[in-house]
């Protein structure tokens, strides 16, 4: 997992460089591998937003809707098994574990998908419109339709950071999301 986010930084580090080699006219950035590169933080952040909606309905599930706020902000300041009482039961009951090490290591790994959702999007956001003023009009198709994708991983960053509403909507939201991130995935692939 940290391989993969270094070699997205890195890609991100050329992509700032080679951008920043452009001066007005054609475009001196590889447009294909700069495009694949912003598709893969995308789908890594989609990744992300779905480990952290799924975990909120599994909480939900267990702790029921009186006690899933606290439980899930349990969860972003677990750092030892101490931190997850009151909620031990209904948090190990959610993640099909009866070992508190488990769920610290799951807690864990919450707080690093949900940090990792606020952190990264500006920075992805920023990326795209740079290949955007690069590229100038020669990839409007490709462009837009990965401005589309990015749009719905903003709205599901979203969601899954700041749950609400009841469990029953939020699981059909949280389907919606996951096969619209596909469609949004698959149309610009083809425009790329």
């Amino acid at each position: 997992m940290k391989v993969k986010k270094f070699l997205c930084l890195m890609l991100a580090g050329v992509l700032s460089l080679s951008l920043a080699a452009c001066g007005a006219g054609t475009p001196k950035v590889d447009y294909d591998t700069e495009f694949d590169a912003l598709m893969e933080r995308i789908e890594d952040l989609g990744e992300k937003a779905d480990f952290v909606s799924t975990v909120n309905i599994v909480i939900w599930q267990e702790t029921g809707p009186e006690d899933v706020a606290s439980a899930l902000a349990t969860l972003l300041t677990v750092e030892n098994a101490d931190d997850l009482k009151p909620h031990t039961y209904d948090i190990k009951q959610a993640f099909d574990t009866s070992s508190e090490l488990e769920c610290v290591q799951y807690a864990k790994r919450y707080q690093e998908e949900y940090k990792a959702l606020a952190a990264e999007l500006d920075t992805l956001k920023d990326d795209i419109k740079a290949l955007k003023d690069a590229c100038g009009d020669d990839h409007d198709d490709g462009i837009d339709a990965l401005q589309k994708y990015f749009t719905k991983l903003q709205a599901y960053a979203e969601f899954a950071t700041n749950p609400s509403g009841n469990l029953m909507n939020y699981r059909s939201n949280h389907e919606d999301f996951e096969n619209d991130m596909a469609e949004l995935k698959s149309a610009a692939e083809f425009d790329k």
